[in-house]
């Protein structure tokens, strides 16, 4: 166990928790650019948090491992840097990353879940992803990994990449536009809801 129950903030700092390890940081409302990592059934919460600044520095939430858990279920805005520093989302391994109250990302955003039990909860998305200024978005399942995202209607240049039975949950989908797919290992990418294709110069591509 490592006390700082009276800690508020965090600024580029690495947080990391294993099985029944506990970092206490009760009063902790702020990060930016810092990262979070949960392993081997590890739980973090972090539900003071409502917002996060990736800032100056790349952050990245990971939880790997069966039960292990992120709980940003708070958190409703991403301010992103100014810099070019990107936030990256990853479960594994049976782990997950809770932010469903996340309304709208911001900047250079990557989420990944991968293996059977793997999920990133964004249920909390809704209308088009990826059409702020200078937004990158990423998303890659595999083998049973899940990325929920149920209200999202659409996606602009938006790279999905599916292997095996990984699922980006998308039921609302109905347009896209300069956005690539692809399909490895026998995955399975329903689009039926899709009445809009739109090119732009970056095109659309599905492999």
């Amino acid at each position: 166990v490592i006390l700082m129950p009276q800690v508020t903030a965090l600024n580029r700092a690495y947080v990391s928790v294993s099985g029944d390890g506990q970092v206490a940081t009760g009063l902790l409302i702020a990060a930016e650019g810092s990262s979070f990592s949960a392993t081997d059934g590890a739980k973090l919460w972090l539900t003071n948090l409502t917002e996060l600044v990736v800032g100056n520095s790349h952050m990245t939430l990971s939880s790997s491992g069966p039960d292990s858990v992120i709980d940003l279920s708070s958190v409703t805005n991403i301010v992103a840097s100014e810099s070019g520093y990107s936030l990256g989302i990853n479960s594994s391994g049976g782990g997950s990353v809770d932010l469903h109250r996340l309304i709208r990302p911001a900047g250079y955003f990557s989420v990944s879940a991968y293996a059977p039990g793997s999920v990133v909860d964004l249920s909390g998305l809704s209308g088009t992803l990826g059409e702020s200024p200078g937004q990158y978005v990423s998303l890659s399942v595999a083998d049973g990994g899940v990325i929920l995202m149920p209200q999202v209607t659409a996606f602009y240049g938006v790279t999905i990449s599916v292997s095996g039975d990984g699922e980006v949950d998308h039921g609302l989908l109905t347009g896209i536009e300069g956005c690539t797919f692809y399909a490895y290992n026998g995955a399975k990418i329903w689009l039926t809801n899709l009445t809009t294709l739109t090119l732009t110069n970056a095109g659309l591509n599905v492999y």
